[in-house]
């Protein structure tokens, strides 16, 4: 917090210029909290998506969870599905992705979200482009048995459905019906989710996609996001333990002492909580130039060798976990105590 030249925020903080600032202030003031506030907000943004995007054996804090590990999560997958197009209307079906399940029983939320490398609708040439995805059919197997299955189409019917929204309140997509390609049209950069209610077992999960991706896009493929997870019996999952232990260490790591079930239990629930408001409020995020309080927190903007990399948040746990670090940071236990 500054330097020989400028020791501003010290002063700020309590210290001394062996001046007209004689004696340290051991007492905590709104001038030093607002100090605390700023240190906790610009470190925090950097620092933990800095941190859960090294590889989990090179992290210093983040050594339990993955970037997106949510509450509950009994299954996840990331792919890259190529392949262009070349007109808008056009659409790349590809190879059913599988994803073997092992559900706790109960409800479950499912939830797809796109990623890109670049912004979708930047093109190589100045003209209009878009990078899309289609959601044809979702399918719970067992063997070669068929226990649910959910098209695309009629996704506005699905129990608990919900979508990516604009500034205006529209879903960032629509289903499309009656014609050669039938699905719901996720466009962008966007997200869905829906829930279902299958019993306890081991289940493969398949996803019917395809996509349209503009010859003249910047980006070389669509990348694809999809999470299951337990709503009913998620205290079971191995994901939320994995959570719980992370909560437990940086609350050891910061205070010198364990925390109690209750304190872990509360901070969990929370850390749900803002995941999901987040994701409903902001969705994703794109890269920004500017750090607080001239641009909001902002976990894409990671600095990394010589150049700013471009990091999805697709289900807002990063920003979460940003938010409980910059709680903690800012704390009186952790500063002072």
């Amino acid at each position: 917090m500054g330097d020989e030249e400028n020791d501003g925020l010290k002063v700020f903080y309590g210290g001394t210029d062996s001046a007209g600032l004689t004696l340290r202030n051991r007492k905590k003031t709104a001038l030093m909290s607002s100090v605390s506030e700023t240190m906790a907000s610009e470190l925090a943004c950097q620092a933990v998506a800095y941190d859960l995007f090294l590889p989990k054996k090179e992290r210093t804090l983040f050594t339990h969870v993955s970037p997106h590990l949510g509450v509950g999560d009994v299954a996840e997958m990331k792919v890259n599905l190529g392949g262009s197009v070349d007109n808008s209307d056009g659409w790349l079906e590809h190879d059913a992705i599988i994803l073997p399940t092992s559900l706790l029983g109960g409800r479950i939320r499912i939830s797809i979200s796109t990623e890109h490398d670049q912004y979708p609708y930047r093109s190589t040439d100045g003209q209009a482009t878009h990078a899309d995805l289609l959601i044809k059919e979702i399918i719970f197997s067992q063997g070669t048995e068929v226990t649910a299955s959910f098209r695309g189409e009629d996704m506005l019917d699905a129990q608990g459905f919900n979508a990516a929204k604009n500034n205006e309140g529209e879903f960032l997509g629509e289903p499309i019906s009656g014609s050669d390609h039938p699905g719901w049209r996720a466009r962008g950069e966007s997200w869905l989710a829906f829930e279902a209610d299958l019993p306890a077992g081991d289940y493969n999960l398949e996803l019917r996609l395809a996509t349209s991706l503009q010859a003249n896009n910047v980006n070389k493929s669509v990348g694809i996001r999809a999470h299951v997870t337990a709503i009913e019996n998620k205290e079971n999952a191995r994901s939320t333990h994995a959570i719980r232990d992370q909560i437990h260490d940086m609350l050891l790591r910061a205070y010198n002492r364990p925390p109690s079930t209750e304190t872990v239990d509360y901070l969990l629930t929370e850390l749900e909580a803002y995941a999901e408001a987040i994701l409903l409020n902001e969705g994703n995020r794109w890269i920004s130039t500017s750090l607080p309080p001239d641009e909001p927190c902002n976990q894409t903007m990671i600095w990394r060798d010589g150049y700013y990399s471009r990091n999805a948040d697709p289900r807002g746990m990063i920003r979460a976990w940003i938010a409980l670090t910059h709680s903690v940071m800012g704390s009186f236990a952790y500063l002072h105590d």
